[in-house]
């Protein structure tokens, strides 16, 4: 019985397993129910901060359309401001402009002054060249606003001007070209001629910036004008077709035509004086006339150099010299085309012209040709003159050229101008006293024939009156030399 006993498990024992189990079933259940709540309590935690995110999202949405509008109000401001800006600029813009106008105006007038009071002819070239420089086309830009019917306003107002100002000056008693004029108003129309081509640099920016905007210049509104004249004459365009400047011009073409042909003499005095350094040393035959006073104009001696032999030595002339000269030259053949262009004959001064028929080459300056002609240097000094030489040459030929034409035309003019008037003796002598003294007066020189085959002799010359022979039929004719002008 006790050993059963003893074998028998302790009820109590066997189920304290099983309650410490549930006891942790349940101990645990607790703890998840707590994490559920919890987790419970994080969302509705956060629904809470969502809602009042989403407010605050809502009040950042307001604040920016707020801002939105605002700068809507900023840049409407702004574009008012920008306006009143581009107003306040057009009128500064104007009054500057306006401005400029009037002290433009005020220096032509103080350098056309100038000009007739200066009497060297350096000192006339430089205040004509500012005069020019201070026309207001001279500083048109298209980025100011400006358009092209301003430029042409510009440019028909200083034609007008020039024209007007110029005729005063041409008006007094100045009629043909003379580079070496001593009288004041001709060395003035000199001066004009010569810088007629200026630009101002406010221009040639415009040209550089706009490759399609020609340049402009007083040179080229006479070249078009007097090309439009021609035109005008064949019948090709009507006057409508071309721009105002044209019209203001051809009022004064007669002066026009005259600045070109001055234009063209005093580019070859110009660079005659860049390149000689005449002195009686370089006159082959000086010693003759070493007697006679040296008058110098324009830096030249017109007594040895129109009178005698001279020598071209560009050997003494430098670089920059010899390349001045070679431009002038360049353009007086350029102004020489353009005016046989336009069936204008280029006319050289007769004194300038005696000058280039008598200029010699140094063996110096014929040197350089030849080097040039014949071992195609490469040394530039050579080469530039060279082309000066040969520049000065052609100019020489021209002139030759032009002179034996000339003195056969003159032949031929004063062949077609004499006039035979048997009836100068006839019944009426006085109707015929008050003829010879009109065709003496219009410069014809009187001379008496007997018979066709007679030698004419000059009726001053008559010291005997004889008498003709019955039969023989006494006639007078009058000639009228024509100037041999080049």
């Amino acid at each position: 019985m006790n050993a059963s006993k003893q074998i028998q498990p302790n009820r109590s024992m066997a189920l304290m397993p099983i309650a410490l189990l549930l006891g942790l079933m349940a101990t645990a259940g607790c703890g998840q129910i707590s994490r559920l709540d919890d987790t419970q309590n994080a969302i509705q935690d956060m629904k809470a901060s969502t809602g009042s995110l989403d407010q605050k999202m809502k009040e950042m949405n307001s604040t920016i359309d707020a801002l939105k509008s605002e700068i809507g109000n900023t840049n409407q401001k702004l574009d008012n401001t920008n306006s009143n800006l581009d107003s306040l600029s057009s009128l500064a813009v104007h009054g500057i402009g306006a401005a400029k106008k009037g002290m433009m105006a005020a220096e032509r007038r103080g350098r056309l002054e100038s000009l007739g009071e200066a009497s060297d002819m350096a000192e006339k070239i430089a205040h004509a060249k500012i005069y020019f420089l201070a026309f207001q086309y001279q500083f048109w830009s298209p980025e100011a606003g400006e358009t092209q019917h301003d430029r042409d306003r510009l440019m028909a107002l200083a034609a007008q001007e020039f024209m007007y100002s110029a005729h005063k000056f041409y008006s007094d008693g100045v009629n043909e070209t003379d580079s070496f004029a001593l009288g004041n108003v001709h060395k003035s129309l000199n001066a004009l001629s010569v810088v007629l081509h200026e630009v101002d640099e406010v221009q040639e920016d415009v040209v550089r910036k706009h490759p399609e905007i020609p340049r402009v210049s007083m040179l080229t509104m006479l070249k078009d004008s007097l090309l439009a004249r021609q035109e005008l004459a064949l019948g090709v365009k009507q006057l409508s077709d071309y721009p105002e400047y044209v019209h203001e011009i051809l009022y004064f073409d007669k002066l026009a035509e005259f600045l070109i042909q001055a234009r063209y003499n005093m580019m070859v005095v110009l660079a005659l004086t860049k390149t000689t350094d005449i002195n009686y040393a370089n006159f082959q035959n000086w010693p003759r006339w070493s007697g006679l006073p040296s008058i110098e104009v324009a830096g030249l001696n017109l007594i040895g150099m129109s009178t005698t032999d001279w020598v071209l030595e560009l050997e003494k002339a430098n670089p920059a010299k010899v390349s001045i000269a070679t431009k002038m030259l360049n353009e007086a053949e350029k102004t020489k085309t353009f005016l046989e262009g336009i069936n204008i004959e280029p006319q050289l001064n007769d004194t300038l012209a005696t000058i280039m028929t008598n200029m010699k080459l140094s063996r110096s300056t014929k040197g350089y040709l030849h080097s040039v002609s014949s071992f195609a240097t490469t040394d530039v000094d050579t080469k530039d003159k060279a082309t000066l030489a040969n520049l000065f040459k052609t100019i020489q030929e021209n002139i030759l050229s032009d002179k034996s034409i000339s003195s056969a035309r003159s032949e031929k003019e004063s062949n077609d101008k004499d006039l035979n008037v048997d009836e100068l003796n006839s019944e009426d002598d006085e109707d015929s006293s008050i003829l010879k003294s009109i065709l003496n007066f219009l410069g014809f020189n009187q001379t008496e024939n007997k018979n066709s085959n007679d030698k004419e002799e000059s009726i001053e010359s008559k010291t005997d009156e004889s008498k003709t022979n019955e039969g023989e039929k006494k006639s007078t004719t009058y000639h009228l030399s024509a100037p041999n002008r080049i």
